[in-house]
């Protein structure tokens, strides 16, 4: 056949074009710069050399002729060029450096490149051809040479990547980021597709995808590259040329995802009309127009029968052997009906296969054993998600020479391949069995065990031994006759189907550039080009002083309007000149008017700032004592720092006032001496601020004070005491109807336990110092402001055991709003890493008159500052009692009677340990819950109330009180106790299907309702919940 009578498009054509075409527009676009920079004469000549290199791929898939291997002469010496131009761009953008390194740099990389070429050239002019069915194009069989150009490639690209690199180290500002676009731009075009590219070769990839990724990738990367120059070269270049550019790249990368569908359905209806001729002939013997041989295979005595040839049509029969019976095996397991002998069906059929589809068997004989894999479609999708590893794997051990083969087999086996390992074991133990066959027997025996998959009816693609043709064949099966008939057509009819539709796509191609470049600028030209050029020949008559400008208003658009902006904007600076004009002739006597005017409103204003600082005053005399640090315990030390940002003077005295408070006091609830501490933070300026605050502080002491004079007050405990006091304040600040919010932080520390009780309400997350480390303590936001509305119901206690050395810091806001500086626009910047007021305390190592210090070393405060610092037995070396032998051997003897459900005698032990020492918490949980599990209910009840004053953070003992107490049908205790867990935790559903109970006992059937219809919602298929319900459901039936 002809060359030039070889023409056949496809994917592969137009897959080759697309790139190709976008290229050149973009070199077209840099040719046409006037006056253009040494950078751009170079990425113009880059741009088109690479352009070059991909137009070779169009001649390898559009000529289906041995010539066309010859595209790999281009293809090689145009891709090294390319580089090689493209690397000076890092030498001359943004400005020229190193011109003369560069010079001598480029000349000696395409003295190099058309070294190589030769080589190439040399090395493959009579090395024979080979024909790549997965893309349809021809090559040279010179495997080694193109090896060898591929690692020069790498080293060429790497040296543009790495020249690339050192200019970003190199440069500073928005250049170095700019040259990193061009970095990345030219790693999508280059780096990419040479490594899809190898990966396709080698049977890791689809062929058709990596065309669709290479065009994709080179697009973008160029399309990256250049706009990226555009937008920061000092070149003039058009706005026309970028709306062409990005016109173009859309277009091309839809047509691309387009033309991918179009010839897969194209592709799929060739298979499906050949499929269904090869059915005919196999059933009744009638002869396609294209049909070159058949072959049938007899799965019984395992041999080949010519049925059909024609022209002397001949392919190796033996190769084919392995393939069908892998597909006879593929075929037997897509017609078994998925019953109840599924299973062993499956597993006769994977014995009775050939040995070597042990690898495929071993990878099903796991998915047996379960049952959601256990099914035909997973089975099936098994093996093809096997194809694409063994293809790659088949390849790589095709690839190991014959020489030693049987050693470099089994270390290419040793290594762990993902995918292939049933394959690898299969491989090797055949190794172990056969120790007489070596290098190309054993190769071709070993291969067989990597054998693709092709179901029937699947396309296939064969060679004839004897002249070269090409062939593409269907094997179907015959299952009353037990035979296999492969149906073999003329390659060149499958290319002739396919052209007409590549035809199309190329025209419409062609067309849809011709109107993209041509018709564009047509199109816009009164559009947008006119008037942008007529604005900004007004913008130079304007800044050459012609303020005598009206541009004509050629659309009403965005461009109009701009252009009619424009026009307004001159006609006010022309008035503006005028008016400054005769400004300054009567320039003496308005400056004496206007300093009258000033003067007598600094009066005014001075007398209104006199009188405001004296209401700053008086309010600064109510506020300052209601924040006391009145605490007094032991075991903590609590400090205070307060900064309010506003500064005034009244009359002789200095004074601040904000919206800042911090307090604290000692109670005692339930016979307990508490630490009660608060921080807070009203929003608003100044006066609203402090209006807050001074609110907020006279309730909050008068709750303090009830506390100290009211024994039943007092006779709380913490939890409750922290949720009415809460509540309380809230309902104080809702009168104001949103108009006066407060965050803060509230809580109880017990003075001897160190647990703290504690609510945050929109405040800044309160800091846990521990041993030289900050954290914050709370993870989310839970509770609103003071004053927002629906806050009451939401509450929830949050606890926090302290250790001795421990160190809580609570502050407001003004720790965070620091202003770090100014930017470019003089706009200010303010911190926004509230993560440095934990760098912060850890670097004041925990004292607090050293963190406002360090904090004004970061930046300056801009809002009330107010931190509140509580220590936990600071001063304490070591706090806890060892346990004695003796107890240690009763509670281990103990632990070990309860495992073997002896209670009486772990009971003795534990209450005997109790005796010893009765406050060990460790002992005292045990005995608890060895008298629970013993159902001695009061005597766990009572212990447990013991425990929770020693322990009280330890919620589960709570709850084991809270139930003890309810068998023991002291229903208040009980509710007590269940309140207590469930403001710590109000999702616990066990604690709430307990209390619901404890309610429904008391006859309190709206709460235990209430309770149960909010675990209800946690867990609705909770059994203990469903109870509940249907307990109350009753309950209502009885008394309806």
């Amino acid at each position: 056949m002809n060359f030039l009578q070889s023409v056949y498009l496809d994917y592969f054509t137009l897959g080759s074009v697309i790139p190709v075409l976008f290229l050149f527009i973009c070199a077209a676009v840099f040719f046409q710069v006037k006056d253009k920079s040494r950078a751009t004469k170079v990425l113009a000549n880059g741009l088109l050399i690479y352009g070059i290199f991909v137009s070779s791929y169009i001649i390898a898939s559009t000529f289906y002729h041995p010539l066309a291997a010859f595209h790999r002469w281009s293809t090689v010496g145009f891709v090294l060029i390319a580089v090689s131009l493209l690397t000076q761009i890092f030498f001359e953008f943004p400005e020229p450096v190193h011109t003369r390194v560069a010079k001598i740099l480029v000349r000696a990389m395409i003295a190099v490149a058309i070294g190589f070429a030769t080589w190439f050239m040399v090395q493959t002019h009579d090395s024979g051809y080979i024909y790549h069915f997965e893309g349809h194009y021809y090559d040279f069989d010179a495997d080694d040479a193109s090896y060898v150009i591929s690692i020069a490639i790498l080293v060429y690209v790497f040296t543009l990547i790495g020249i690339g690199i050192w200019r970003v180290i190199a440069v500073k500002g928005r250049d170095r980021w700019t040259i990193a676009g061009l970095i990345l731009g030219i790693v999508a075009a280059t780096i990419l597709p040479a490594y899809l590219n190898t990966l396709s070769r080698e049977g890791g990839m689809d062929r058709g995808t990596f065309q669709t990724v290479f065009d994709m990738s080179t697009i973008l990367g160029a399309f990256v590259i250049v706009i990226i120059y555009m937008n920061n070269t000092s070149d003039k270049t058009t706005f026309m040329a970028k709306i062409i550019l990005v016109s173009v790249v859309v277009f091309l990368l839809v047509l691309q995802g387009i033309s991918y569908f179009a010839f897969q359905e194209k592709e799929s209806a060739y298979d499906g009309v050949k499929s269904e001729q090869a059915n005919r002939f196999r059933e009744v013997g009638i002869e396609p127009e294209a049909l070159r041989y058949a072959i049938s295979y007899d799965l019984v005595k395992k041999k080949t029968e010519p049925l059909k040839s024609i022209a002397s049509a001949e392919v190796d029969v033996a190769e084919q052997i392995n393939g069908y019976e892998f597909a006879f095996v593929w075929q037997k397991i897509y017609y078994l009906n998925e019953d109840i002998a599924f299973k062993d069906k499956v597993e006769k059929i994977l014995q009775s296969a050939p040995p070597t589809f042990a690898g495929y068997a071993n990878a099903i004989f796991p998915m047996l054993e379960k049952k959601e894999t256990c099914t035909k479609a997973a089975i099936l999708g098994k093996i093809d998600k096997l194809q694409r590893p063994v293809i790659y794997r088949r390849y790589k051990l095709s690839k190991i020479p014959d020489f030693n083969f049987r050693e470099a087999a089994i270390k290419f086996l040793g290594k762990s391949h993902r995918g292939f390992e049933t394959f690898s074991e299969a491989m090797r133990a055949y190794l172990k069995e056969n120790t007489t066959d070596s290098g190309a027997v054993l190769k071709a025996k070993l291969l067989q065990f990597a054998e693709e998959v092709v179901p029937p009816g699947a396309r296939h693609y064969r060679k004839d031994k004897s002249n070269g043709a090409h062939y593409t064949a269907y094997v179907g099966i015959d299952f009353k006759k037990g035979k296999m008939v492969e149906v073999g057509f003329d390659y060149l009819d499958y290319r002739k189907y396919v052209h007409p539709l590549g035809v199309k796509f190329i025209l419409l191609l062609i067309g849809a550039m011709v109107l993209i470049i041509v018709g564009f600028p047509f199109f816009f030209s009164r559009a947008l080009v006119t008037p942008l050029n007529s604005l900004l020949a007004g913008v130079n008559q304007v800044n050459n002083g012609d303020l005598n400008v009206e541009l004509p208003i050629y659309v009403e658009d965005e461009i109009g309007y701009l252009s009619r902006s424009f026009n307004g904007m001159v006609h006010s600076i022309k008035d503006s000149k005028q008016k400054l004009q005769e400004y300054a002739e009567t320039l003496e006597d308005k400056v004496k008017e206007r300093t009258a005017e000033l003067q007598k409103a600094f009066e005014e204003v001075n007398a209104l700032k006199k009188q405001q600082d004296g209401d700053y005053f008086l309010t600064s005399l109510l506020t300052h004592p209601l924040g006391s640090n009145k605490a007094d315990s032991p075991n903590l030390n609590v400090d205070v720092l307060l900064e309010q940002k506003k500064k005034f003077e009244f009359r002789k005295w200095a004074r601040d006032i904000g919206g800042d408070t911090c307090i604290t006091s000692s109670i005692t609830l339930k016979g307990k001496p508490h630490t009660v501490f608060l921080n807070a933070d009203a929003m608003g300026k100044s006066m609203q601020g402090a209006g807050g605050i001074l609110v907020l502080g006279s309730v909050f002491h008068s709750v303090i004070e009830r506390t100290k004079l009211s024994p039943k007050e007092a006779d709380v405990f913490p939890e409750h005491w922290l949720k009415y006091t809460f509540i309380e304040l809230h309902r104080v600040f809702e009168v104001f109807d949103g108009s006066m919010l407060i965050s803060l932080v509230m809580g109880l520390v017990d003075d001897e336990s160190g647990l703290m009780y504690y609510i945050n309400a929109e405040h800044p997350w309160s800091v846990l110092y521990r041993q030289g480390k900050a954290e914050f303590i709370e993870k989310e936001l839970v509770l609103r402001k003071l004053g927002t509305q629906g806050v009451a119901g939401q509450i929830e206690v949050c606890t926090l055991q302290l250790e001795p050395k421990d160190v809580i810091f609570i502050g407001s806001d003004g720790r965070d709003d620091l202003l770090l500086g100014y930017d470019n626009d003089g706009a200010r910047i303010i911190n926004e890493d509230e993560n440095l007021f934990l760098k912060v305390i850890e670097e004041a190592e925990g004292h607090l008159d050293r963190i406002k210090d360090i904090l004004e070393n970061y930046g300056e405060l801009t809002d009330d500052l107010s931190l509140l610092r509580i220590g936990y037995k600071e001063d304490v070396h070591h706090d806890h009692t060892q346990l004695t032998q003796h107890v240690i051997q009763l509670l281990n003897r103990a632990r070990l009677a309860v495992k073997a459900n002896q209670l009486k005698v772990a009971i003795g032990d534990l209450e005997e340990a109790h005796r010893i020492d009765d406050a060990q918490p460790e002992v005292m949980r045990d005995l608890i819950k060895a008298y629970l599990k013993d159902k001695q209910f009061e005597k766990a009840a009572n212990l447990a109330e013991d425990y929770i004053h020693i322990k009280p953070a330890d919620s589960e003992f709570l709850y084991i009180a809270s139930y003890c107490h309810k068998v023991l049908q002291n229903y208040k205790k009980a509710a007590d106790f269940g309140e207590r867990l469930r403001l710590r935790d109000h999702d616990m559903v066990k604690n709430l299907v307990n209390l619901a109970d404890i309610y429904y006992l008391q006859g309190l059937f709206g709460r235990s309702r209430t309770i149960i219809d909010f675990a209800a919602k946690i867990d609705p298929h909770n059994p203990k919940v469903k109870r509940v319900l249907d307990a109350l459901a009753r309950k209502n039936t009885a008394t309806a």
